[in-house]
């Protein structure tokens, strides 16, 4: 009765008087009754009247002892209670099973390991380790004090494992070690004979949850079912933790609902999973059903709750879910009330929190200190400086933390002024003697201020430490100060006395994120001199840090010195190599990693696969994916998703979506990989479809998926979905991120909003290089060539290093300018950078070829050390652009005697210069070589081809090849059809555009340019004017400016001159000089003074064109005083023409005349010819030369010097061709009526057919007869 009183005492008071009630009655304490009423006495806190009653015992046994140490160690006195342990021992009283079990436990419960260590030891050198209780509850209470290894060591060493010991191992590894290992030994156990119980399959369910192991915890789940553990509460509510971790809250909100019996973790854990997936509705949904089921929500269910709150469209459920708190009397719970003011942050209401602060029991600093927190973690630094200053009014000091937030908050705002604010109210409140609080000061000071104040604050510090001196090291390595500070380190060494291994994992931490080599090999030395380099975690440290820095060489000298060469190391040296992008060698350490046994896992097989992504070695890594196959091996999630990279990268887009599918888990990553890889293979609309299936799988984009999906956006010019993703963005957060705002600038730029791209730009945190190439590229785009170049300068001046990408760029923007200044500017910028390569050699070639500078285009090509294909291509393309054909032919002929191996686009090239200079046989032995290199059947060839055989006036030839060509596209069709129109073909060409309707292809604007060319020569208003309507009304095609100016010509030439002013009136844009043009020559045709004037007057001062068409208006109404004027005119503006060229080939080579030119080797024999023609054809010019009375100058340069360059080459044509064939002549100007007269004459006396080629016709000229309607 009595020792049963004792044993029911569950308080102090209760003992006392139980123990007087004993001494009362004069009971004598024995060992049984004694231990009791010790034991109650320990267990109440007692620990004085317990070691009294203890000492008063006459006799003290080992239950007495273990009660009494019990008590010690219960209420975290363990040295007292192995001081007690170790006096029983000397009293000679051997402890029992009981008694390690209680110290075990008590240092289980309170996380004493070292404690624990001494127990075990002292177990071990009795042998009683083995023993299966007591070993269960040695491997617990390592488990349970974090020391999951030595509880693993523990439990191997068992000699039988029961199901407890099993729970114990995987519940540690799932509680606090890898959820990975746990589900390896969860594995083991099903191998060996042992039934799992509900424990078990709890700590199995926690590993998966931790780890997104969905596989798993599918397996297990099946399990649960198949062993009816499915009504065990606990059990129940790990299954919906856990769907609820790995993002099917579809199956948790199942599994839930399915449940026999549902407590409040149950509904607390669904409510907490939904609210982190921020789905409000349905947290508030699920809440509403809690109620009615008549559960009272506790503090954890309200801050869910209020976590679920976190825009201003959530603020009222937010403020009936506060109204509910007080209901429920939770509003004094600090962890509530935390929640309370992080809602109310959130949603904007910053003075709601304002209005709780006082209401709130709790201390006013704790609370303020918490509110500010909140307030800084949401990035409102503007109101954390107004708590700040109330919190100063109201004289409440700021908490250590709350302290080091202000400093993070400063270093993330750049504010300096805000930062000094804090720094002066540490010291007046003496917190700047605090080692934390003076780190953070410092690491913000770094962030902003320069490093020559950070030294002078530094060494008026009153205290610092190693983080202070690493605070500094990093700021002097960021700002590249290594020359005179480096002394630095030498300094802190002798500072800090005996530096252990966390300091210099700190130190190579800091050199490896600033790349500083110098400073990490002088860490190098100091590890070597305090004695740390044998250690494996500093050697592999090493190897990081030298990669980082880029020193492989380094790397490789301490991993051949590491004593253990484990797979920690062969990874750090495997990864860095790919990190330096030396994939090749990467490659070459794994097999030198598995000739040497060591076994690959997840973080060898992400950097194989990427090392073979990036050298397509598709080979290499399909080989390595079979033998994981053949193994078994699991990947993991994140080496399958550089598998799945690997694939997509090598083109293997099907091997890469059978992978993706075959995932048991996918993460963000996994998506990304196959949005990104659509994106840059050009399948954007393959990259929408994988977005949206993102979005419906509940996936949430990141800022990887926004970048990626914009980028498909701006290869599809696709602004509204551009649009929806920079909206979701903002929403989210991402549009701050800089690599998502650079691919909204880009977007942007590509659909034609550069406002847009210009505000992102201008609000872009940091613009790195690619943020100004993005938007110099957006200028580009929309011909603001100008624009791009004052944004280049800008970016010189704000000092931002341009890149490959700015020069390539640029090259292309001063190109378009001709600004040789610019030009020769950026080429000395690009020598200085380094980055001068083949690419940008042709690019500059281009540049100043564009600019006219083909002497330094030449100088460019001659100094490049490796003349390729496409330098070649770049000089060629250079003197043809710039009208010297002939050389650009001369210097493809010089390179096929050299090595280099004509290409494709060399190829088109040398077409192109054939055409324009009507070399025919050239053309042939190019398209011969052509074949010779089967790129005959590539269609751009075939396109060149037909058109150099219609340019060089073979049009059965171009006829035949274009029926040859096994496909077709627009551009063949649409070169067929220039071709007709070139040889007035009309009806071949009308045709041709109606079988091109025909093979149902969408026409395209240049298709109707074509046709409108082919209407103009023939001179058919009528068809051009139907073909000009079809183009909008029924093609959906608005025409450019290159249409309403053949349509000017067209009405023009055609005397519906006032039909052609209407025309130019009505234009959208500003009409250019070649419209005007065409309208003022159709005046003079038409003897129009008025228009004529009036076009005169948009004409260009330095346009010779011009001023011949109005002198010679002027002339023909007889008003020579005007003519003269206006040439006069022309003299004083310096009006510029180009000059006449004309080319024939003879024998193989191309000869070129220019107006009175005699600097030909054969000049005086072609002047003699050239007379004796003109002889021959004056009594066929009479009447011209009367209409020739009176012309003015400029008509006179043009219609009688009989020095004309096509008259040249025509009479070196007779003389140097044999009788017969065809003289085949390319000018680069219009053919002049005096010249076209001349040349049917010719034909007829000299009985040959003649081809002129001119910018306009095809001139058959035979029997003395043209096929075209004549010039004009």
């Amino acid at each position: 009765m009595i020792l049963s009183l004792v044993r029911d005492c569950h308080n102090v008071t209760q003992c006392n008087i139980i123990h007087a009630f004993l001494i009362k009655q004069g009971f004598i304490l024995d060992a049984i009754l004694g231990s009791s009423l010790v034991d109650a006495y320990a267990k109440c806190g007692n620990l004085e009247y317990a070691c009294m009653v203890f000492l008063r015992l006459t006799q003290q046994d080992v239950v007495t002892w273990t009660a009494l140490i019990m008590g010690h160690a219960l209420h975290g006195l363990f040295e007292e209670a192995l001081q007690l342990f170790d006096s029983m021992q000397q009293m000679s009283i051997e402890p029992n099973e009981v008694t390690y079990l209680c110290l075990i436990k008590a240092c289980s419960v309170a996380g004493a390991l070292a404690e624990g260590k001494h127990i075990h030891v002292h177990l071990a050198s009795k042998g009683l380790d083995s023993n299966s209780l007591i070993g269960n509850s040695l491997c617990d209470m390592y488990m349970k004090c974090g020391s999951v290894e030595e509880g693993t060591v523990v439990f191997r060493k068992l000699p039988s494992h029961d199901v407890v010991a099993w729970n114990i191992l995987i519940g540690g590894h799932a509680q606090f070690g890898d959820g990975y290992e746990a589900l390896k030994l969860f594995q083991q156990f099903q191998d060996s004979n042992v039934e799992p119980n509900e424990t078990t399959f709890v700590s199995v369910l926690q590993a998966c949850a931790n780890i997104g192991a969905i596989g798993d915890g599918e397996h297990a789940h099946k399990m649960i079912l198949e062993g009816g553990f499915t009504s065990n509460i606990y059990v129940g509510n790990s299954l919906v933790h856990m769907y609820i971790c790995c993002r099917m809250l579809e199956e948790a909100s199942l599994i839930f609902w399915a449940l026999p019996n549902r407590d409040l973790i149950t509904w607390n854990t669904l409510i907490s999973g939904l609210s982190q997936h921020q789905l409000a509705t349905k947290v508030f949904e699920l809440y509403n059903q809690m109620q009615e089921s008549e559960l009272a929500p506790n503090d954890v269910t309200f801050t869910a709750i209020l976590q679920a709150c976190s825009s201003k469209e959530s603020l009222e459920n937010g403020m009936q879910a506060h109204s509910d708190i007080l209901k429920a009397g939770y509003e004094s719970n600090m962890k509530v009330s935390r929640s309370l003011i992080s809602m109310y942050v959130k949603c904007g209401s910053v003075e709601d929190v304002k209005a709780i602060v006082c209401t709130l029991p709790q201390g006013n600093t704790f609370v303020w200190n918490s509110v500010l927190t909140c307030v800084l973690q949401h990035g409102n630094i503007q109101e954390s400086l107004s708590f700040f200053w109330e919190m100063r009014q109201e004289g409440i000091e700021l908490m250590e933390a709350t302290c080091i937030s202000l400093f993070e908050a400063c270093s993330s705002s750049k504010d300096l002024w805000f930062l000094m604010e804090i720094h002066a109210y540490a010291v007046e409140c003496g917190l700047e003697g605090r080692i934390n609080i003076t780190n953070a000061m410092i690491g913000s000071y770094s962030k902003i201020a320069g490093s020559r104040d950070l030294f002078h604050l530094f060494n008026r510090l009153p205290c610092r430490d190693a983080d202070s001196w690493i605070v500094i090291l990093q700021a002097c390595m960021e700002e590249r100060r290594v020359v005179g500070r480096l002394d630095l380190l030498d300094q802190m060494m002798q500072e800090i006395v005996g530096p252990d291994l966390s300091t210099f994992l700190s130190i190579m931490g800091v050199c490896s994120n600033a790349g500083s080599l110098i400073y990490g090999m002088q860490t190098h030395m100091y590890i070597v001199k305090f004695g740390f380099d044998t250690d494996g975690i500093i050697g592999n440290s090493l190897i990081h840090m030298y990669m980082q820095c880029g020193a492989c060489y380094h790397s490789v000298m301490v991993f051949d010195n590491l004593k253990v060469q484990d797979i920690v190391s062969w990874n750090a040296l495997l990864t860095g190599f790919v990190n330096c992008e030396l994939f090749e060698e990467a490659l070459q350490i794994f097999n030198h990693m598995q000739r040497h046994g060591i076994e690959s896992d997840q973080v060898t097989y992400v950097s194989v696969f990427q090392a073979c992504a990036n050298l397509t070695a598709i080979d290499f890594g399909h080989l390595v994916h079979t033998s994981i196959v053949k193994c078994g091996t699991d990947l993991g999630l994140k080496a399958s998703n550089s598998l799945i990279d690997m694939y997509a990268k090598c083109n293997r887009s099907l091997d890469a979506a059978s992978i993706f599918l075959t995932l048991e888990e996918r993460d963000v990553a996994s998506w990304n990989v196959l949005i990104s890889a659509a994106a840059k293979e050009g399948h954007p609309e393959q990259a929408f479809h994988l977005f949206d299936w993102m979005q419906a799988d509940n996936f949430e984009p990141n800022d990887v998926t926004c970048a990626s999906v914009l980028h498909s956006c701006s290869m599809t010019a696709d602004l509204k979905r551009g649009m929806q993703v920079h909206i979701m963005a903002v929403k989210k957060g991402y549009d701050l991120d800089t690599f998502v705002g650079i691919s909204l600038i880009d977007m942007y730029g590509k659909c034609n909003c550069l406002q847009d791209a210009k505000h992102i730009f201008g609000c872009l945190p940091e613009k790195i290089p690619i943020a100004w190439n993005a938007m110099i590229a957006g200028y580009i785009q929309n011909s603001q060539l100008q624009e791009a170049t004052g944004l280049f300068q800008m970016m010189q001046s704000e000092g931002v290093v341009a890149t490959y990408t700015t020069f390539l760029c640029m090259l292309q923007v001063f190109s378009g300018l001709e600004s040789i200044n610019d030009a020769r500017n950026l080429h000395a910028l690009i020598i200085g950078s380094g980055l001068l390569d083949s690419k940008i050699s042709s690019l500059l070639i281009n540049m100043y070829g564009r600019c006219w500078h083909l002497e330094t285009a030449g100088m460019v090509f001659n100094s490049s050390h490796d003349q390729d294909v496409v330098l070649w291509n770049a000089l060629i393309a250079s003197r043809f652009h710039s009208g010297q054909a002939r050389e650009a032919l001369q210097l493809f002929k010089q390179m096929l005697l050299g090595p280099v191996v004509p290409d494709q686009v060399m190829f088109i090239l040398g077409l192109k210069v054939c055409s324009s200079l009507a070399a025919l046989e050239q053309g042939k032995e190019i398209y011969s070589l052509i074949i010779q290199s089967g790129l005959d059947l590539e269609l751009d060839i075939g396109n060149c081809l037909i058109d150099m055989y219609a340019s060089c006036g073979s049009l059965e030839d171009a006829r035949v090849l274009f029926h040859r060509l096994p496909e077709k596209d627009l551009v063949t069709w649409s070169t067929m059809i220039s071709g007709y129109a070139k040889h007035n073909k009309y009806s071949s060409a009308s045709s041709c555009f109606e079988d091109m309707q025909k093979e149902c292809l969408a026409l395209d604007d240049t298709a109707y340019l074509c046709m409108l060319s082919a209407c103009n020569n023939a001179g058919l208003v009528d068809d051009g004017v139907c073909y000009f309507k079809k183009m909008r009304d029924e093609s959906g095609l608005e025409p450019t400016r290159q249409h309403h100016n053949v349509m000017v010509d067209l009405l023009g030439r055609n005397g519906y001159i006032e039909e052609a002013k209407d025309l130019l009136d009505t234009l959208p844009y500003v009409t250019d000089i070649v419209a005007w043009t065409s309208l003022l020559g159709a005046c003079e045709h038409q003897r129009n003074l008025s228009l004529a004037q009036q076009c005169f007057q948009h004409m260009n001062d330095k346009d010779a064109a011009a001023y011949v068409h109005m002198s010679n208006l002027y002339t023909h109404l007889g008003m020579q005083v005007n003519s003269e004027e206006v040439e006069r005119g022309r003299k004083s503006n310096s009006s510029w023409k180009m000059p006449g060229r004309a080319s024939i080939e003879v024998n193989g080579c191309v000869h070129e005349f220019a107006v009175g030119d005699n600097s030909h080797p054969n000049s005086k024999d072609i002047y003699a010819k050239l007379k004796s023609l003109r002889m021959q054809t004056v009594f066929s010019r009479v009447p011209r030369l009367k209409q020739i009375q009176g012309l003015s100058p400029a008509q006179e340069i043009n219609d009688v010097s009989c020095g004309h360059c096509e008259k040249l080459a025509v009479v070196f044509g007779l003389l140097s061709l044999p009788e017969g064939t065809t003289i085949r002549i390319a000018k680069n100007l219009r053919v002049c009526q005096d010249c076209h007269h001349f040349m049917k004459t010719v034909s007829r006396k000299e009985c040959r057919e003649i081809i002129i080629i001119d910018t306009k016709y095809v001139h058959h000229f035979k029997d003395g007869v043209c096929g075209c309607s004549g010039p004009g």
